[in-house]
């Protein structure tokens, strides 16, 4: 044999071992119609969602707790997100203050009906002009109130987390005022003012 010949022969050899393994893909190909190169084509970008995980948090959008810093922000608070305020009133010297704070309000129910509240804690001893407000005669106290600071629903005493997320559960309230109001608004001790009581314009005499 030549080395023309040879060449030839390789050349023939490996022409036919692609032949044979396009083949074989192609036939793969026929077997996967769920590859994605097969059906796009090498040049298209896909997305593919992550599988959700069972023990992953499920996060609620626009709901989050809201914990105001102390009661003169939680009413500013109010104003600002016509939302009412859920005053919990405690002392250090309270240990049912602490078993409802530490067991209560961190029960899962509970936790989530007191989205619906601006919540500000308030220590009886050091703030008892809002204790008064709200007629606070023992701990643990709470009570519901509004940039109005008008007592919507108040109660004292420990409550486990079934019973403090029923007295929670109130959508009736859950929308309040954002703007403070005039408290003798349409109150009938105090009568509207006559037309001739609007002011005028401060003139001099002619």
């Amino acid at each position: 044999m030549n080395q023309r010949a040879i060449l030839v022969g390789l050349l023939l050899f490996v022409t036919m071992t692609m032949a044979v393994a396009i083949g074989l893909k192609n036939k793969a190909e026929e077997r996967n119609p769920n590859n994605v190169e097969n059906v796009l084509g090498d040049n298209w970008e896909t997305s593919v969602s992550p599988i959700a995980d069972d023990n992953d948090p499920i996060v609620e959008e626009n709901k989050v707790q809201i914990v105001a810093s102390d009661y003169k922000d939680a009413i500013k608070k109010s104003g600002e997100k016509g939302m009412p305020v859920l005053v919990f009133f405690e002392a250090d010297w309270c240990g049912w203050c602490t078993k409802m704070k530490r067991e209560s309000l961190t029960d899962a129910k509970v936790k989530d009906v007191m989205k619906n509240y601006i919540l500000v804690y308030v220590d009886y001893d050091k703030n008892k002009s809002v204790a008064r407000k709200f007629g606070v005669q023992s701990l643990p106290s709470y009570a519901i109130t509004n940039v109005n600071e008008k007592s919507l629903k108040s109660d004292g005493g420990y409550l486990d987390g079934n019973g403090f997320a029923q007295w929670l559960d109130n959508p009736d309230m859950y929308e309040q005022p954002k703007e403070e109001e005039d408290p003798n608004k349409d109150d009938p001790r105090w009568p509207k003012p006559r037309p001739d009581d609007s002011p005028r314009n401060d003139r001099r005499p002619g």
